[in-house]
């Protein structure tokens, strides 16, 4: 499941000050660096190694948001060539010379 490369989020044991419901348990995200025999090394976005070794209890994966756009269509009728104002002749009609 945890793999080097995967971006994860961790969870804080010692949530110090930050009493009350509003406080947040996860931290993050972060790459894995290292992984071996159950520990891992993670590392910040920004390139900052973590010096602690973390087990994969106090770890989930992230994943990353993707934009909505609703205005966006997902299924266009029309192709891209076609000109919609353009009408195209019927097939019944014999071409003049």
């Amino acid at each position: 499941m945890f793999g080097i490369g995967k971006v994860v989020l961790v969870f804080q044991t010692r949530m110090g000050k930050m009493p009350g419901k509003l406080r947040f348990c996860w931290t993050g995200p972060y790459w894995i660096i290292v992984a071996e025999k159950g520990t891992f090394t993670l590392g910040k976005l920004a390139g900052d190694i973590l010096l602690q070794k973390l087990n994969a209890f106090r770890m989930k994966l992230y994943v990353w948001p993707t934009p909505l756009n609703p205005f966006k269509r997902t299924t266009d009728p029309t192709p891209s060539n076609a000109d919609p104002l353009c009408v195209e002749s019927s097939s019944d009609e014999e071409p003049t010379t």
